[in-house]
């Protein structure tokens, strides 16, 4: 019998606390932006995981896909590092069996 496989969930939109605004941008390219959360969640709700929008923002990034695969897209939410940064899985109640 297969062992059951535990992932942390992704982080979600709606679980993003003390910002308004969201300012991703490429370290590599120097492209910035500015999302207002609210308009986000609207748009794509509450539980959109983080990591979906991240890389929807990177499919439109010039270097995506690049010829240099040297230089890709670095693309980072700061908002969402400080955050995050330090948080380990949920706990194995809140995963889905």
């Amino acid at each position: 019998m297969p062992m059951p496989h535990f992932t942390r969930q992704p982080f979600l939109l709606g679980e993003i606390r003390h910002t308004d605004t969201l300012t991703p941008f490429c370290r590599a390219c120097r492209r910035r932006g500015r999302y207002a959360l609210a308009r986000l969640i609207a748009r794509l709700g509450e539980d959109h995981p983080i990591m979906d929008w991240v890389d929807e923002l990177r499919r439109t990034c010039p270097r995506w896909g690049a010829a240099r695969p040297a230089e890709p897209c670095n693309i980072q939410v700061n908002e969402l590092i400080r955050q995050f940064q330090g948080m380990g899985p949920r706990d194995l109640d809140d995963l889905p069996l």
